[in-house]
């Protein structure tokens, strides 16, 4: 590659676009190995390289691409839920601190939500702005 090297290619497609990458390279050194190791990559193939080698390869980095999108999307959902949880049992102090109990707190919260069709994230946000 004329104006950067595979690495460099390797890290600004998966930035841009996550997707399955597999190097394919001339080059068997240590120090490059572990460079390419520390990058968003499924795989590291050093020519010459047959096609059925090649082609498991691929076949495995697929596999593992989806898998490790599937942990991070779950992540990112498990975080989400838990800075929801987070949110709505500040918003509960806020409404006991006003004399409810906890258990009245949740349902004024809920309704809230019903009531305005919207999340309850959304209705203890707005509690908390308050």
């Amino acid at each position: 590659m004329p104006f950067t090297d595979g690495l460099d290619a390797a890290r600004a497609l998966y930035k841009f676009r996550p997707t399955p990458i597999v190097l394919l390279t001339a080059f068997g050194e240590q120090e490059l190995i572990e460079k390419a190791s520390d990058l968003p990559i499924q795989g590291y193939l050093i020519k010459p390289v047959d096609e059925k080698q090649l082609s498991a390869a691929i076949q495995v980095a697929l596999k593992r691409f989806k898998e490790t999108q599937s942990l991070v999307n779950k992540t990112n959902e498990l975080e989400e839920t838990l800075e929801t949880r987070k949110i709505v049992e500040k918003a509960k102090g806020v409404l006991m601190k006003q004399g409810m109990s906890e258990d009245e707190a949740h349902k004024h919260l809920q309704k809230m939500a019903r009531d305005n069709q919207t999340s309850l994230r959304k209705v203890a946000e707005m509690i908390l702005k308050n």
